[in-house]
């Protein structure tokens, strides 16, 4: 049942939007890898903020350098046999 106002078409198809979208899900998937935060173990929060520094700082700290990246970008270069 349509309220006044909706017309029924579904909303158009924003890249730039979705793309920001899927990076924070990623994000917050990678952050929910860390039982503590994923469960809501702490108390208050001031502990649970503190837990969600230090997650997100090893999360961080664990991604890729632009050099790792470059490496294995040519490693896999196909036909330098």
């Amino acid at each position: 049942m349509l309220t006044a106002g909706q017309s029924g078409d579904a909303p158009a198809f924003d890249r730039v939007a979705d793309k920001q979208r899927h990076t924070v899900e990623r994000c917050i998937n990678r952050l929910k890898q860390w039982r503590g935060i994923a469960t809501l173990y702490e108390k208050t929060a001031t502990i649970y903020l503190a837990a969600l520094h230090i997650a997100d700082s090893s999360v961080w700290s664990a991604r890729p350098t632009a050099q790792e990246k470059e490496r294995t970008a040519s490693s896999q270069a196909p036909g330098l046999w």
